[in-house]
Parts: structure tokens; C-alpha cells; sequence
């Protein structure tokens, strides 16, 4: 249900779903370069000093015979047209790189939602063995507010010693201060978990079912290594990051053949003292655009090969660490497994061994030493316990996570 949750309103996750977004819209933004484009473009112009008018002499000589004046407003209202037919490749190459991009997007809010995926598994637990930790120690504080009611019916008799009494008050002092620790370890990771959730961390704080089962149902950690680096968001970013330089270098490749437009324009000119009569103007034409010397072309040409071999090598790079990432993982998992079945059959040794020096305390066969030795053992088991449930549980999620399995 948490997951759930932050997959809903985490800011990171938004942020990823609409950078996916954007890059499906520049896909629409390079394909349109491939349509023609038709521009409106009127313009007026008020301008009075004749004298800064230019115009041939003999034009000049020529309207004044003809008792011609100049214009101070002029108007002309036009419409522009620019189509592409011939750029090298560049715009296919261009739509091909935003596809990528969009690919990459996709890719990097995987990743975003495994990590999501892990970070609120590992607070859940957190909290969970936190809440089990001062449940336990207050279980014990109990116990030994019980001890103290026994010494304290032995002091009445005059059978007992007054140094017992201050030494279960002194480990009852340290309980508290254990259990105050827990509690604000806990209120530290609800800020953390509200992060996750796109809550204020000031916001109330959800109830949680604790899970924390002691039966450990056994789990398949065998994986595929191979597919998995395959299938990891991280490897498959590198990889398309790879693509897209690939595509930046024939981009570049592009610009050395020519580029050949089709430009059209219509025109209507207007001017004079009865306010604008029109005339027209219509041209059409092919434009050819071709570098014939450009050395900065050739260095950047050569700047994006380079960046390509760099990305090819950092692809390489990411498939060995995303190998290593997955057998760590693993082998973790295993071994909180077994550490967490060990922890459990300590936790059991050390309560019967407690319940026994609960039992001889009470009827004076043992001294508070033993007792507070005993039941310091039992706590201390029962905290390695929960410590090792939850990692084992938070392990086995970061196993998924790195197989490429995140469906908890």
C-alpha cells in the first residue's frame, strides 16, 4: 500500500513522468521540420526624413518627371513559405535522437520507481523493527520493575541488599534511555517515509499493519546475471545514451552535404498620400546551402566521435559494475538469510535461559547479577533478531530490485 502510495504522489516520479512527456513532444517538434512552414509578416513604417531615403539617380530623376513624391507610410502584408527538401539525412537523424531521448526518459523513471520501490521497502522496515525494538525493551524494563518489587519485599524483611535495588534502577535508566532512542529513531524515519509519499514531513503519520514475520518462507535467489544487467534501467540508459551519440555524430555528418529548401514569398507593398495604394510582389525559389570550407565543422564532427567511444566505454564500464551490483545483491541476500535463522535460534536459547534465571531469582537461587546478565542477553538477542528480520527483508527487496523483479 505504501508503494502505492508514493508510486501516486512522489515529486520525483512526477518529475520523470513529465520529462517523458516533454520528450515525447520534442519527437512531434522534430518531425515537424519536415513541413513546410508559412509565416504572416506585415509590417508598417513611418518615416519622414526623405532625406536618408536611398535610390539610383537616375530612378530619382525619372519620378520627378513624372511628379512622383516619396511615401513617409508604408505597409506590407506578405505571407512566407519555407519547405526542406534535401538536408543530408539531418532531420530523419534528428527525429531518430528525440525517439531515443524518449526511450531514455522512460528509462531513467524505471529507475526512479525501483529506487522509490527500495527506499520505501527499507523505511517500512525500519519502522517496523524500530516499533519491535521498543516494544521488546519496554517487555524487559517490566520484568525488571518486577525484580525491583521482589527486592524491595526482601528489604522489607531485612533479607535483601540495598546495592541490588540501585542496580536494577541504574539498567532500569538505561531501558528508558533505549527506548526513548527507538522512539526517536522512529519519528525520524516517518519524516524520511513521508518524503517518499509527496507528504509534508509534518503531516500525520499513517498507520502501519507491522509485517515482521519470524517464519521465514524460503526465497529463489538463483538469477540469469546476464539477462538481468540486461533488463536493469541503469544498463539500458547507458545503452541508449550510447544510441543517441551515435545519432549526434551522423547528425554532424549531416551538415557537410548540401541543404536544399524551397522559398516562396508573396507581397503586397503599399504607400503614398492616399493612404497605401497596393502593389504586388511574388517570388519563388530553390535555396542550396553547402559548407565548402568549415573547420569547425570537421573539429566538431571529431568532438562527438570522441564522446561516442567515451560513452561506448562507460557502456562497458556500467555492464561490469551492473554484473557485480547483481551478485553482491545475491550473495547479501543469502546471507541475511542465514543470519536472520541464526538470530532466531539465539533469540529462543536466550528467553529460556532468562525465564530459568527469572524462576531461581524469585526463590534466591541466583544473585541480581545473573538475573540482569540474563535478561540483558535476552534483550540483546531479541534486538539482533528483529535487526536481522527486517535487513533480511530489505535485502531480499534489493535482490529484486538488481534481478530486475521489482513486483514485491
Amino acid at each position: 500500500d505504501l508503494i502505492k502510495l508514493a508510486l501516486e504522489n512522489n515529486p520525483g516520479i512526477a518529475a520523470r513522468r513529465w520529462s517523458a512527456k516533454a520528450a515525447e513532444h520534442e519527437i512531434d517538434e522534430a518531425k515537424g521540420k519536415r513541413l513546410p512552414v508559412l509565416t504572416f509578416k506585415p509590417s508598417y513604417r513611418y518615416d519622414p526624413a526623405e532625406s536618408k531615403r536611398r535610390i539610383a539617380r537616375s530612378d530619382l530623376e525619372d519620378l520627378r518627371k513624372k511628379g512622383k513624391v516619396f511615401d513617409d507610410q508604408i505597409l506590407d502584408v506578405g505571407m512566407v513559405l519555407k519547405m526542406p527538401l534535401y538536408t543530408g539525412g539531418r532531420i530523419t537523424a534528428s527525429i531518430e535522437l528525440k525517439q531515443l531521448k524518449h526511450i531514455l526518459s522512460k528509462n531513467r523513471l524505471e529507475q526512479t520507481r525501483n529506487d522509490l520501490v527500495l527506499n520505501v521497502t527499507s523505511a517500512y522496515y525500519n519502522i517496523v523493527k524500530l516499533r519491535k525494538i521498543a516494544e521488546v525493551t519496554k517487555a524487559t524494563r517490566n520484568r525488571l520493575l518486577e525484580a525491583k518489587r521482589i527486592v524491595e519485599t526482601r528489604l522489607a524483611r531485612q533479607s535483601g541488599d540495598r546495592d541490588d535495588l540501585l542496580k536494577i534502577n541504574r539498567r532500569v535508566a538505561r531501558l528508558d534511555q533505549a527506548i526513548m532512542k527507538a522512539q526517536n529513531g522512529i519519528e525520524l524515519v516517518y519524516i524520511v517515509l513521508n518524503s517518499f509519499l509527496g507528504k509534508d514531513p509534518t503531516e500525520k503519520k499513517l498507520a502501519l499493519i507491522e509485517d515482521l514475520p519470524r517464519l521465514i518462507d524460503p526465497m529463489n535467489l538463483e538469477c540469469d546475471i546476464p539477462l538481468a544487467v540486461d533488463k536493469s534501467p541503469a544498463y539500458q540508459i547507458a545503452k541508449k545514451q550510447v544510441e543517441i551519440q551515435e545519432k549526434k555524430v551522423e547528425i554532424e555528418k549531416s551538415k557537410r552535404w548540401p541543404q536544399i529548401s524551397v522559398v516562396g514569398n508573396v507581397k503586397e507593398v503599399g504607400g503614398g498620400k492616399d493612404f497605401f495604394p497596393m502593389t504586388h510582389d511574388r517570388t519563388i525559389g530553390l535555396r542550396l546551402s553547402m559548407p565548402i570550407f568549415d573547420e569547425s565543422l570537421r573539429a566538431r564532427i571529431s568532438k562527438e566521435r570522441a564522446k561516442l567511444l567515451e560513452q561506448k566505454e562507460k557502456l562497458r564500464q556500467k555492464r561490469l559494475k551492473a554484473a557485480v551490483q547483481v551478485k553482491r545483491a545475491q550473495l547479501l541476500a543469502k546471507q541475511a538469510e542465514k543470519r536472520a535463522r541464526t538470530a532466531e535460534e539465539a533469540r529462543k536459547e536466550a528467553a529460556e535461559t532468562m525465564n530459568a534465571a527469572e524462576r531461581k531469582f524469585e526463590t534466591g537461587q541466583i544473585s541480581v547479577e545473573s538475573l540482569l546478565k540474563a535478561q540483558a542477553a535476552h534483550l540483546q538477542a531479541e534486538v539482533k533478531c528483529f535487526q536481522a528480520l527486517a535487513s533480511l527483508y530489505i535485502k531480499r527487496a534489493a535482490f529484486r530490485r538488481a534481478s530486475g523483479e521489482t513486483k514485491l
